[in-house]
């Protein structure tokens, strides 16, 4: 692949991550990061926020990473850990909006609700999950082949990282499930409302019909 390589003595990976996802409107964007034995460098043109959490937690621990090759493994887990974060807000909010969707008692004066915002709300949230799963995917690329590298550093080294790598690899195929759940209750909540959308459409159809009934013996 063009985006995982070695060159030079260094290993280059390029990954899509999910970026800006407080935002209204969330992206991806690519990183690479280039490593070598003493030496990771990261070339992008956004900052999220992983970045610059791992760098602080450094900056505040500095023994907490011994190398270059764990501060690579270290920004992977924290965009693991960032995408866990994101799925599990995620899953809140489409509770949230699932009560607000079948709540049976008003929501707003003259027992209206505003199935815009729901609209809106289920289209972020879908834009969250479906962008968290792909950047998962494109991690456990990076880290599918940073296994076959690792073969050829030292012995205990390379065992030590291949047991991270294999524990990150465990948490990405369960965050992927996760996120493709909550792109099928997404779907649901979206049926839902759309069927909401016709109950309230056809109510005031009747309402309408009932009028020009009443009105048509005067005219």
């Amino acid at each position: 692949s063009s985006r995982l390589y070695l060159e030079g003595g260094g290993v280059y990976i390029t990954a899509t991550v999910l970026n800006r996802a407080d935002d209204a409107n969330p992206g991806a964007d690519p990183i690479t990061f280039v490593l070598s034995r003493q030496r990771l460098v990261t070339l992008r043109h956004v900052d999220p926020r992983p970045v610059t959490t791992y760098a602080t937690r450094i900056a505040r621990q500095p023994n907490a990473c011994s190398g270059a090759e764990d501060a690579l493994f270290g920004l992977l887990e924290a965009f693991i850990d960032r995408f866990a974060d994101i799925l599990e807000r995620v899953s809140l909010d489409l509770d949230q909006t699932s009560r607000s969707i079948f709540d049976s008692s008003p929501s707003r004066p003259g027992g209206e609700r505003d199935l815009q915002a729901v609209l809106k709300t289920l289209a972020r949230n879908d834009d969250l999950a479906s962008t968290a799963r792909e950047s998962l995917l494109s991690i456990s690329r990076a880290i599918s082949f940073l296994a076959v590298v690792a073969d050829g550093w030292p012995k205990k080294e390379a065992k030590d990282l291949k047991a991270r790598l294999k524990t990150a690899t465990r948490d990405i195929s369960s965050l992927a499930e996760h996120a493709a759940f909550e792109t099928n209750k997404v779907n649901f909540l979206l049926n839902a409302t759309l069927g909401m959308i016709n109950i309230e459409q056809n109510r005031i159809i009747k309402l309408f019909s009932v009028a020009a009934v009443v009105f048509l013996p005067p005219t």
